[in-house]
């Protein structure tokens, strides 16, 4: 999760879920949370994310105006709830400058908050059945970053690897891997061109031509 007024990029804020043990996901959701506020305090904010005040997220509402910071967070997360998602945790500030970590089951695939990045400590969770439109889903949005597929069959990694609109997908491991050798880059709205170190130095050289005629 994000330290500071800061926003973690690589940071999982969409999650596809069978249906079948949704139950058992928001017991251990819920019990994590837990743990995260018993071992919070002012001098360790491990566990939740500290949104300024003043932060740089701007959004302009049809009916409560521009809003800024946290603001912003707690207005997407409110309409979806009001349109159908589940609040399982969170979903409320705890000062002036922290949001509670905030975890919303099923919000509509339409809402803001399933379009839209939040740069808050919410993550959405989406059941499904069919594992097709689980990755229609995924791949609609106008985002697309790393994403993170959880498997013990290496054809559903291949096929999810091929499948997902992603610069990069992590097997069995969280969206936030990375290393500095390895090719780091956003697709569609979320950026342009390729980070990490050597395609940095090759992204910042100008391939250059001559053409010679002679006379012989």
């Amino acid at each position: 999760m994000a330290r500071g007024v800061g926003h973690f990029a690589k940071a999982a804020e969409k999650m596809m879920h069978t249906n079948d043990d949704v139950d058992l996901l928001q017991m251990s959701i819920n019990n994590e949370v837990e743990a995260a506020y018993q071992k919070t305090d002012s001098k360790n904010p491990n566990y939740i994310d500290v949104l300024s005040g003043k932060a740089r997220r701007v959004y302009d509402t049809p009916d409560k105006g521009i809003l800024w910071g946290w603001e912003v967070t707690a207005y997407v997360m409110t309409k979806a709830i009001a349109a159908g998602a589940e609040l399982l945790c969170g979903g409320k500030k705890i000062s002036d400058t922290c949001y509670a970590p905030t975890v919303l089951l099923n919000p509509p695939a339409d809402s803001k908050l399933s379009t839209l990045e939040v740069f808050g400590p919410v993550v959405c969770v989406y059941g499904y059945d069919d594992l097709d439109a689980a990755v229609r889903q995924a791949n609609a949005l106008p985002v697309a970053f790393q994403a993170a597929v959880f498997t013990d069959d290496v054809d559903t990694a291949n096929r999810m690897f091929k499948q997902l609109d992603a610069s990069a997908v992590m097997v069995n491991d969280h969206t936030a891997f990375r290393d500095d050798v390895m090719p780091f880059a956003g697709l569609r709205e979320s950026g342009l061109g390729v980070g990490g170190i050597p395609y940095t130095l090759e992204d910042m050289q100008i391939e250059k031509m001559m053409v010679i005629r002679t006379n012989s």
